[in-house]
């Protein structure tokens, strides 16, 4: 069986409830997403702020495109 490259994303462990935080990164497809991993090529994560009684979401997402064209 031949491994093949894929992108996996995965949770990263913080201890705020608001803010949820994921890496983007390259690995085989042989692998366990929480094992290792090749290459990180960014990450994701979502901000709840409470503003005025209203919950706002935002999100936040940062790519080095030199490695994912790589």
């Amino acid at each position: 069986m031949h491994k093949k490259y894929i992108i996996k994303i995965f949770k990263i462990r913080r201890r705020s409830k608001n803010n949820v935080s994921k890496l983007i990164v390259v690995g085989y497809n042989t692998y366990k997403v929480n094992g290792g991993y090749i290459e990180k090529l960014g990450s994701i994560g979502t901000i709840v702020s409470k503003i005025n009684s209203n919950l706002k979401t935002q999100i936040i997402c940062s790519i080095n495109l030199r490695r994912l064209g790589f």
